[in-house]
């Protein structure tokens, strides 16, 4: 009987546990109000002194707590918190929600036990000092808020430009493999690369005057090789680069025919090099100058291809049909 009390007792401390949905990480020096506990956090970026930032915007995050007096389980997602978090530029009046997100670490019963309660928020900024608050509440009056200032020390600009073979094709690569532009001079310097159309910008750009360098792993031929830009109280757009290049394509397929998504196809040469990976259909592509080239597909859980490797030149045209077959 002692037993069958024991485990019944056991029984009702895990569900209580379970319904309040407790838990959240290290407690933080945010400060609290109302009824209960409770706490919100900054940390990115620090609290411990005036943040400067030169965007018109600022990214904010940080961790909040999980409300024990809340009752709403269990999905698994941030809403069985209870809480609602929101940020406000006392400077400027303007606020709003900030996004939230949740870990399960274990589970009771099937129910999940929430931790690692995270939010983040973009809140623009004016020049000088802005005071931002981040607040989170729940419905039973658990409050807790932590405040930062940001000072905006002037006003920034964007540089815009885009990257095109000579057909106006915009070029773009995946990851390391891809076309960078930095940026570099009086206030800043940055480096971005190009997206799927060809197109960069750089964002937060005092006034000043800067030079813009291209650079790939692929050995284009790059016209200009850079570029110098002033900055001079507006956006300077239009500053573009022109290369000759050619698109090399193929698809990676399973001996059934049907696409083989995630291969790693490795491109090299003397002077270039490349990695892409296979979409969701098996295709690959890669951007190249005229040049003799070797593209392999890494083994993947195992998989040999056939071919090997294909070896080709690229002289003024496109080459596609560059295919494999996984073994």
């Amino acid at each position: 009987m002692v037993r069958i009390f024991s485990i019944t007792l056991l029984f009702l401390f895990l569900m209580i546990s379970l319904l309040n949905c407790g838990g959240g990480g290290d407690s933080g020096n945010g400060n609290i109000n109302s009824i209960g506990g409770g706490w919100v956090t900054i940390d990115a970026p620090t609290t411990d002194l005036t943040y400067t930032s030169s965007c018109n915007s600022i990214h904010l995050g940080g961790e909040a707590f999980i409300s024990p007096t809340w009752s709403r389980c269990c999905s698994g997602s941030a809403d069985d918190t209870g809480v609602t978090i929101t940020w406000d530029n006392v400077t400027t009046g303007v606020s709003g929600n900030a996004f939230q997100s949740i870990d399960i670490c274990y589970f009771y019963f099937y129910y999940p036990y929430l931790c690692h309660h995270r939010w983040s928020a973009t809140v623009p900024l004016i020049l000088g000092d802005n005071m931002i608050t981040i607040t989170a509440s729940d419905p039973s009056g658990i409050k807790g808020w932590e405040s930062i200032t940001v000072t905006k020390p002037a006003h920034s600009f964007y540089v815009s430009g885009k990257v095109t073979n000579t057909g106006g094709v915009g070029l773009w690569g995946y990851g390391l493999s891809g076309i960078r532009l930095t940026l570099a001079g009086t206030a800043s310097t940055d480096s971005v690369s190009t997206d799927k159309n060809g197109y960069y910008s750089f964002s937060c750009i005092q006034n000043g005057s800067y030079t813009i360098t291209p650079s790939s792993t692929i050995n284009y031929f790059l016209t200009p090789s850079s570029r110098a830009v002033t900055v001079n109280n507006a956006d300077v757009i239009g500053q573009d680069f022109v290369t000759d290049a050619y698109f090399i394509s193929g698809t990676v397929t399973y001996s059934s025919g049907s696409g083989f998504s995630g291969v790693e196809m490795r491109l090299t040469d003397t002077d270039s090099s490349a990695t892409y990976y296979t979409d969701a259909n098996g295709n690959y592509t890669f951007t190249v100058p005229n040049g003799s080239y070797t593209i392999t597909p890494y083994n993947v859980l195992g998989y040999a291809f056939s071919p090997v490797n294909i070896t080709l030149t690229v002289n003024n045209a496109d080459l596609a049909g560059q295919n494999f077959q996984a073994q």
